[in-house]
């Protein structure tokens, strides 16, 4: 069976405060959404959102990029890319 996933990937902010803030707004949602699965990359530069459909992955990345409460400045130097992920189980 194929298994599909959509990944939304964030370069992590370099900016200690900003970095935290965003972690914290991605705790703070993931602890009210169950579906809502997120992660850092073992480099640390990055971060995943996990989603279920390509719509939703885009919707959670354009949530982040415009309604998270983080510095204009860095907003607009914000960007994402959606991959979409198949796996065999």
């Amino acid at each position: 069976m194929m298994t599909v996933y959509y990944y939304t990937i964030f370069r992590m902010p370099e900016d200690e405060k900003i970095r935290e803030k965003l972690l914290n707004i991605l705790r703070d949602i993931s602890s009210k959404d169950k579906s809502f699965m997120w992660g850092i990359s073992r480099d640390g530069k990055h971060i995943t959102i996990i989603s279920e459909n390509e719509k939703q992955a885009y919707a959670r990345g354009y949530w982040i990029k415009q309604k998270a409460d983080l510095p204009k400045d860095y907003l607009k130097k914000m960007f994402f890319n959606v991959v979409k992920i198949e796996s065999l189980e």
